[in-house]
């Protein structure tokens, strides 16, 4: 069953990069598209999801280095989820990836990118007890190799073959999953003919879907539908997940229906002694014993209230009042 962060004490931290100071670097301007959509999602203004101070979006980081620093202190901040995502320019060096700043070049990468390898000891020294890592950039497969060595290690691509190395700590066992949007090997592509690169516009369907179904999607369902929908779409790439623990079990987002009820009023119950009964024969030759003989209208009843007294000479209405006042036991009201 799926569960979803207490987001109170959780962290979200999007990074994107749109411009390239190098122009072997296209721009990908649906980077900014895809932070605006998935803080939206993330941090509905309703108050369902993240606390928008706990969901930070990073365009354009200048360096590598600012990346890191943005990186560090997410992971410093979330005690229970913690999710890094990335959509930019993935580069491989030597079968090591890197994420691309705007400052980067395929030449410089090394120097002015982040290496992937350092965002996997950030997020991993993080006290969140469930990390996630999200990347939409080209070869970003590569980092679902670079999880774990042993343990409930789940490479939904069996036939790709990556080394996997170093243990999680024991403290940290509730789990970490990574979602690539292409293999070790593969592009990504950049636009979904939309407003969204061609993962995270799918990605961002696929939670849009559940949310509006009413259903509470953990992260596998969703990687599913946004793999089925790629697929569909006939693409040039595939995404990969990989996970361990439980984290493949988060849900990111409530449904539009998992949220608490409005209170329904509760019916007031009145008790019975203060429910007017019918007139009974003895009601009525008491209220017909009131009548002074004469010709003119006789004084049946004072009614005294808070604000003043009123003298009654209708028999039906001083025969309602006495009933009330008899059936609530009250003593403000006296018979003339």
């Amino acid at each position: 069953m799926a569960r979803l962060p207490r987001f109170d004490a959780s962290y979200a931290l999007l990074i994107g990069v749109s411009e390239y100071q190098d122009h072997e670097f296209p721009e990908v301007p649906a980077a900014i598209h895809n932070l605006a959509g998935l803080r939206s999602v993330l941090a509905p203004s309703d108050g369902g999801g993240f606390p928008r101070e706990k969901c930070r979006m990073v365009s354009n980081p200048r360096t590598g280095e600012g990346m890191r620093v943005a990186i560090k202190r997410a992971a410093e901040s979330a005690t229970d989820v913690l999710l890094l995502y990335y959509v930019g320019h993935g580069w491989k060096v030597d079968g090591d990836l890197y994420l691309a700043s705007q400052s980067s070049s395929p030449d410089s990468i090394e120097t002015t990118g982040l290496a992937y390898k350092t965002v996997r000891r950030l997020v991993r020294s993080s006290p969140a007890a469930i990390r996630i890592i999200v990347l939409d950039c080209c070869f970003s497969g590569v980092a679902t190799g670079l999880l774990s060595g042993t343990g409930d290690l789940r490479l939904r691509e069996p036939e790709v073959e990556i080394l996997l190395d170093e243990e999680l700590p024991d403290d940290h066992a509730d789990g970490v999953c990574v979602i690539a949007s292409s293999g070790p090997n593969q592009p990504s592509q950049d636009s979904d003919g939309a407003d969204h690169t061609a993962f995270t516009g799918h990605f961002l369907a696929t939670l849009k879907a559940a949310t509006q179904a009413g259903e509470v999607r953990d992260l596998e369902t969703v990687f599913d539908g946004t793999k089925a929908a790629m697929v569909s779409a006939e693409l040039r790439h595939a995404p990969l997940i990989a996970s361990m623990g439980g984290a493949r079990r988060l849900a990111l987002v409530k449904s539009l229906t998992a949220v608490d009820p409005v209170p329904v009023p509760v019916p007031v119950v009145v008790p019975e002694a203060a429910v007017v009964r019918p007139p009974t024969a003895a009601d009525e030759a008491v209220a017909a014993a009131a009548v002074a003989p004469g010709d003119g209208p006789a004084k049946l009843m004072s009614w005294h209230t808070p604000v003043g007294s009123a003298d009654i000479f209708d028999s039906a209405l001083a025969l309602t009042l006495l009933q009330q006042a008899m059936a609530m036991g009250g003593d403000d009201e006296h018979a003339g």
